[in-house]
């Protein structure tokens, strides 16, 4: 009968004086209303028949088998509505991992594990994504721990490759800049922010500062001693200073030659100094000379009164850097004690902050 329809099956069966029982079960493979299975079957009707006939007890037992049989195959096939699909969490933070399992009705399991995914997320899950699992199920997670904290290293004076290699090892990062110094060589580590022996977690930060050599920027006076005017004024110039000149007489040095320079020849100064050139104007007109005062140390006014009581001129020059106080004459050109012809200017190079 397997394959008729319930009615033809049913048509044939009392045909032959035989009273077919139906039962009904669900088939993902079979339409509705087709037999899918019988008891008893063909060969057992034909042994029995061979044997006396159909015995009554012979129909119980088909019946009774055949009930069993649909309720085993009812079950095993129907689908279940109990089942959902595992959610992918892999890459999720924690707490993210756990709403999306609760989400679809299952029971999240932490355990912590070593991984390379960030403290905290979820590095591998059991069921995998997408798996069919009855609702209610547990899924394991495996959560990366946090790593423990680390002491910073020392690496002041490693060069900046030493250093880097030494911070990345121990699982921190490295971000750095340059600054000049005076005591620590070009390419060395000068200083590092957190300090050597600090605790701090994994991938954190580490700054360091390289020393790009020393930041004494300062230029050295050339010598213009003897030189004319113009060619000292050049000179002093493409040096990266300022000229400040004085015209005194001279009955030794040839009209507009430089006579003397303060700062002297040699002298490290900033950028942008003022240099005091003193040249020759020639012979003296007034043949009187006068002592020309000796006013290094004292405050640039006392200074020039006391040039302007001897009968002469002043001219200050400014000077940065010296850490004397402020408008104390440094030097003057002429030198104090000198023979100076009335009128003359003298040179007073004094400090500023």
């Amino acid at each position: 009968m397997l394959g008729k329809s319930e009615a033809d099956a049913s048509n044939a069966l009392q045909a032959v004086g035989l009273s077919p029982q139906v039962v009904r079960q669900y088939s993902s493979s079979t339409p509705a209303g087709i037999v899918t299975a019988q008891l008893p079957n063909r060969s057992s009707l034909a042994i029995a028949a061979e044997k006396g006939g159909v015995k009554p007890w012979m129909w119980a037992a088909g019946v009774a088998a055949l009930i069993v049989l649909a309720l085993i195959v009812f079950f095993m096939t129907r689908p279940s509505a109990e089942t959902v699909k595992v959610p992918g969490v892999v890459g999720m933070t924690q707490t993210e991992a756990v709403a999306a399992v609760e989400a679809a009705g299952l029971v999240a399991e932490v355990t912590a594990v070593e991984g390379t995914a960030a403290a905290g997320s979820v590095e591998t899950q059991d069921p995998a994504r997408d798996t069919e699992v009855a609702k209610g199920s547990s899924v394991k997670l495996g959560v990366v721990k946090p790593a423990a904290d680390i002491a910073v290293p020392d690496v002041r004076g490693l060069t900046q490759a030493d250093a880097t290699k030494i911070l990345a090892g121990a699982a921190l990062k490295v971000t750095s800049t340059q600054a000049d110094s005076d005591s620590v060589d070009e390419g060395l580590v000068i200083e590092q922010a957190p300090l050597a022996g600090r605790t701090v977690p994994a991938g954190s930060s580490v700054a360091i500062v390289i020393s790009s050599g020393s930041g004494n920027t300062n230029v050295s006076v050339p010598d213009v001693g003897g030189m004319t005017r113009a060619s000292a004024e050049k000179a002093l110039s493409d040096a990266g200073l300022k000229v400040l000149v004085a015209e005194n007489p001279s009955a030794t040095v040839a009209k507009d030659v430089v006579i003397s320079q303060l700062p002297v020849a040699g002298d490290s100064v900033a950028p942008g100094t003022s240099v005091g050139i003193q040249v020759s104007s020639g012979p003296p007109a007034d043949p009187n000379l006068v002592n020309t005062p000796n006013v290094v140390g004292m405050p640039l006014s006392d200074a020039q009164k006391a040039m302007s009581d001897a009968g002469l001129k002043s001219l200050p020059v400014p000077s940065t850097g010296s850490g004397k106080p402020a408008n104390q004459v440094l030097a003057q050109t002429p030198a104090g004690d000198s023979q100076t012809a009335k009128d003359s200017e003298v040179v007073l190079f004094y400090a500023v902050p």
